[in-house]
């Protein structure tokens, strides 16, 4: 038999580890809950201005659709019209218009992804509502 001392010491011993425990698990919640408070705000915007990108490309390659491989051209020169007026060198006007024509050859490819993309899943999630999966 342990002497009654030993068991006070114990148990004094256990409480506290249950009180550390609590404290630290408080602790912690409170910590989750500040970053999500400060975080929320910021993953929102992240969020809307990545939508607001994915829009922008299906419009441009839904417009390069319907009136052709032009656009391009037209892209890239408003592109190089504004990087000349901000003051980029103009010794290098023919590389950087062809790098933006590349740049807008692959902003429709991007966009026709998202469409394609959008679409299955469209069709998946519709699909799913439909014969509930």
């Amino acid at each position: 038999m342990m002497p009654r001392p030993l068991f006070r010491l114990l148990g004094a011993l256990a409480r506290g580890l249950l009180i550390l425990i609590r404290r630290l698990a408080m602790w912690l919640l409170r910590q989750i809950l500040m970053f999500i408070r400060f975080a929320l705000p910021h993953m929102i915007r992240v969020l809307l201005m990545g939508l607001w990108w994915a829009l922008r490309l299906m419009a441009l390659s839904i417009i390069a659709m319907f009136r052709g491989i032009g656009v391009v051209n037209q892209i890239a020169e408003h592109w190089l019209g504004e990087a000349l007026a901000t003051g980029f060198p103009p010794i290098w006007e023919r590389e950087l218009r062809r790098t933006f024509q590349i740049l807008a050859v692959l902003a429709i490819l991007a966009g026709w992804t998202i469409l394609l993309l959008s679409g299955y899943i469209a069709a998946d999630w519709g699909y799913s509502l439909i014969f509930h999966r």
